[in-house]
């Protein structure tokens, strides 16, 4: 049923939505734009061609313009299943930086999505902004008790510095510590 709707929509339309799919289920319009490489008339026509078979949802939320949602999660997981994982790997890095940018100055509110997306690189800078943007979003989760947030949080950090540098023991003990801070409130 989920394939049968996405193949009535125009190759375009699927391009772009792979692209959404990559930023998440919720995507704002000017980070998909950058991603995108698409005029706004491009965007702005591929999306209500998705909106009119009832793929997407058009949101507004004060301060940020206009934001669209997947109707369904399974949109989105099919679309990003849909491309290929070299592909997915090199749009989440196109979408870490496009977040960057249109953050700017609140980079730590968004530091949970910006540690995601950077994680999924396999360059060494992007891994290392992963770890930094993890623990951020971790301090963050701390900051609000939502124990069980931020080791998880931190459980990744420990993932992506396996892979960035498994012999900085220095950072690994860190993140360790970390991790206990968060496990034992949290029981």
């Amino acid at each position: 049923v989920i394939g049968k709707r996405l193949t009535r929509l125009s190759n375009e339309c699927n391009r772009v939505l792979s692209m959404a799919a990559v930023i998440g289920r919720d995507f704002r319009l000017d980070v998909l734009q950058r991603v995108a490489g698409v005029s706004e008339e491009e965007l702005y026509d591929a999306l209500g061609e998705a909106k009119g078979v009832g793929v997407v949802e058009e949101r507004s939320a004060v301060g940020t313009g206009v934001t669209y949602r997947f109707a369904h999660a399974f949109f989105r997981q099919t679309l990003y299943e849909e491309t290929i994982a070299p592909r997915r790997i090199r749009l989440h890095q196109e979408v870490a930086r496009a977040l960057e940018g249109v953050y700017g100055r609140r980079l730590e509110e968004h530091a949970s999505e910006l540690a995601e997306h950077f994680s999924y690189s396999s360059g060494g800078d992007d891994l290392a902004k992963a770890v930094q943007y993890g623990e951020m979003a971790a301090k963050r989760a701390l900051g609000v008790f939502a124990y069980g947030e931020a080791a998880g949080h931190l459980a990744r950090c420990l993932q992506v510095l396996e892979v960035l540098d498994r012999d900085d023991r220095a950072k690994r003990c860190d993140l360790l510590l970390a991790l206990g801070e968060a496990l034992i409130p949290g029981g």
